[in-house]
């Protein structure tokens, strides 16, 4: 789990992003909340779930058991940027 972290938060970071709040453990799971360019986004790595349908010619050793991850991202584009405002006045006064 903290190798998935190390890695995921390493390749945010090569593509440019702003890691703006990073959370978790390795029981519960990581999440991180990123800023890349015109586009904000999530991150989640859910915790190893063990995997015994997985079939194997050769069974693995006795202190290793298969395990499945699951890394789930979220990303948002905006035109203008993130937490851009936009403000007009109508000056018509009556």
């Amino acid at each position: 789990m903290n190798a998935l972290r190390d890695d995921v938060s390493a390749q945010l970071v090569g593509y440019g992003a702003q890691i703006l709040s990073q959370s978790g453990d390795s029981r519960e799971g990581f999440h991180f909340d990123y800023k890349l360019g015109k586009s904000v986004g999530t991150v989640t790595i859910a915790p190893l779930a063990i995997n015994s349908l997985i079939h194997r010619n050769t069974p693995l050793p006795k202190c290793m058991v298969d395990v499945t991850a699951r890394i789930e991202q979220t990303e948002t584009w905006f035109p203008e940027g993130p937490n851009t405002i936009t403000a007009s006045v109508n000056a018509n006064l009556h």
